[in-house]
């Protein structure tokens, strides 16, 4: 064996981002990929943004262009989409006031770091136009930016190529960062056994890129926890990675690194291709599509908005592809042809932040507040909210703010095929609208209605707690088996204490107070019937505190009822709701959802059979 078996291979890696060599290798891939990947080539043409930025040149400033009065062609515009993090310091912006302005020339040096690198970025690879989100959306008019959020798909799956500002926390940090890991080669002779030495630079090995399963390149750095860049991700043909590291590029078709250990040959259809708009990847049947969508809020809500009434327009570009390919109706995140099982998620037991006890105590404290300060301390954002003013109905995932979403509840998902398994008995859907708050009908709602038939029971709830290890709100079920219409006692209540059910969003203090008098009931959505012994998981409880029965005993033999508690509004939320509210239905607002495993044949008392209204 060679004494350099042992050893891999490599390339120089430049100290600095503006050095000629990393200049011409970004300039080397995006050659390659345009010329040789047949997936990565686009198959429409796109609507050129409504402005954009024109770099210029070191003789000349970059300004703003209203691209509907350049004069010129679809074919003349070519452009670079920036994906940076607006952090606590709010950027560069383009407004009604300096709109004019910017479309007369704005000074390089008035741009924020970040900002300067992408345009230097945009320049070098001979491309004229860059877009930047800040500068190319008016940022205080509502309606430019409601409009200009719908369009996101033409922006980034339209782009030559994505710069991605990874490490930058706002937008003073930079593309061209300073390389933590970098080390110099040194050129030194070795014997390679073959009749003399032979000369050979080495080099500090690579740190690991987080490829080690084929996806989320750089998955710790500040970008990757922002919300918003989940559907800049997955729109991007190809995406150029600026981190502390080194330089990466991803498209389609591979992935490429500075340092020469990849390209990483990989399809990249089980994240993106399947729903790239554009391309000429596969674009999949429509459980491919609901597949896909269900992984990509499952990683997005583990994400971090800065503004919580962004949390449907931030991932609304996506749902709009979804939409185009499978011509479901999209309601409030979810789909209507996946109804009624779609609406069995819950939040995710495998929490977004780990809290020690100091940080636990001061979560608990925070909640004691009747309005808890969700932006006082940053250990509050792993506490489920509702947003304030104009939210999504309480049925959709999208109604809660600062929690991740999973449908990963006992028997709901096929691990191996990630689509949902068949819903035994369900609860029929009657009618089912969302109302758009603005004219992107993927983007933000002030409401929704989902009427569903099925059975309803009270019940009350006891034994709230909040899992420092799961930062879950829960609570024990107990079935009112009492009739009769007054202030119930124990004797009413029928109490199982493995009957745990997971809450949406915490009680408020004056609930969990009057917990065992807060009027509750489960409404049955369906259930699965037994799985068999072969599935590689314990069946826990939503929580994931509690396992339920061995995996044999209770895949082969059980059956998991789910049901969704409510609470029942008095008053419709939104005047669009009072405008359909033509019957006696009652109207509930969800809280929380519940599954029950019981052995094959038994079923729980499901409750008489009513048509309700959900909010």
């Amino acid at each position: 064996m060679s004494p350099t078996d042992q050893v891999g291979t490599g390339m120089l890696v430049s100290q600095r981002y503006t050095s000629p060599e990393c200049v011409n290798l970004a300039k080397r891939w995006l050659s390659q990929c345009i010329k040789e990947h047949p997936a990565c080539k686009p198959s429409e043409q796109f609507d050129v943004p409504t402005r954009l930025i024109d770099v210029g040149s070191s003789f000349e400033q970059p300004r703003l262009v209203e691209t509907s009065s350049c004069g010129v062609g679809r074919i003349s515009f070519e452009w670079l989409a920036l994906s940076h993090c607006w952090g606590n310091e709010r950027p560069l912006v383009t407004t009604t006031t300096n709109l004019q302005a910017h479309q007369i020339s704005i000074e390089f040096s008035s741009f924020p770091k970040t900002f300067q690198d992408a345009i230097l970025i945009t320049r070098s690879l001979g491309i004229r136009y860059l877009w930047i989100d800040s500068l190319c959306i008016i940022q205080n008019s509502k309606e430019d930016w409601q409009q200009e959020s719908g369009r996101m798909a033409t922006v980034y799956a339209g782009a030559i190529a994505t710069i991605a500002a990874m490490s930058a926390k706002d937008s003073r940090g930079g593309c061209f960062v300073p390389k933590r890991c970098w080390g110099e080669a040194a050129f030194v002779e070795v014997d390679l056994g073959r009749g003399g030495p032979s000369s050979i630079f080495v080099r500090q090995r690579a740190p690991d890129h987080g490829l080690g399963d084929g996806i989320q390149p750089l998955s710790d750095q500040p970008l990757a926890d922002r919300a918003w860049v989940q559907q800049e991700r997955v729109l991007s043909t190809r995406i150029f990675m600026y981190s502390d590291l080194e330089l990466l590029f991803e498209c389609r078709t591979a992935i490429f690194c500075e340092c020469g250990r990849y390209p990483y040959q990989m399809k990249i259809g089980h994240r993106h291709g399947e729903i790239g708009r554009g391309t000429n990847s596969h674009p999949g049947d429509s459980l491919g599509m609901f597949r896909f969508w269900n992984s990509v809020v499952r990683d997005y809500t583990r994400r971090e908005l800065t503004y919580d009434g962004d949390i449907l327009p931030a991932i609304s570009a996506v749902a709009a592809l979804v939409q185009e390919k499978t011509g479901d109706e999209y309601l409030a995140g979810l789909w209507k042809s996946e109804l009624p099982v779609a609406l069995l998620w819950s939040r995710d037991w495998r929490p977004r932040y780990h809290i020690d006890e100091d940080q636990f105590s001061l979560l608990k404290a925070q909640l004691e507040l009747p309005r808890p300060l969700h932006n006082a301390h940053p250990i509050l954002k792993a506490v489920s909210h509702r947003p304030i003013g104009d939210r999504a109905p309480t049925w959709s995932w999208a109604s809660v703010a600062g929690a991740s979403t999973t449908w990963n509840g006992p028997s709901i998902m096929n691990l191996a095929s990630g689509h949902f398994n068949e819903l035994l008995y369900p609860a029929t859907v009657v009618r089912s609208v969302c109302y758009p708050s603005s004219s992107n009908k993927t983007g933000a709602v002030s409401g929704g209605d989902l009427e569903l038939e099925g059975h309803i029971h009270e019940v009350r709830l006891f034994a709230h707690k909040l899992s420092q290890r799961t930062l879950l709100h829960s609570c024990q079920i107990a079935d009112l088996k009492c009739g009769q219409d007054h202030d119930h006692a124990d004797g009413c209540l029928s109490r199982n204490t493995a009957d745990w059910a997971v809450l949406d969003v915490p009680l408020s203090p004056a609930n969990a107070a009057s917990l065992a008098t807060l009027r509750v009931w489960r409404f049955l959505v369906g259930f699965f019937a037994p799985m068999g012994a072969d599935c590689p998981t314990p069946l826990m409880d939503l929580s994931g505190e509690h396992e339920l029965v061995s995996v044999k005993e209770g895949y082969a033999t059980h059956t998991t009822h789910y049901f969704l508690l409510l609470v029942e509004k008095l008053e419709p939320r939104n005047v669009a709701c009072t405008l359909h509210d033509q019957d006696d239905t009652k109207c509930y607002e969800r809280i929380g959802l519940l599954g029950l495993n019981s052995p094959r044949g038994m079923i729980y008392n499901p409750g008489a059979r009513a048509k309700v209204k959900i909010t």
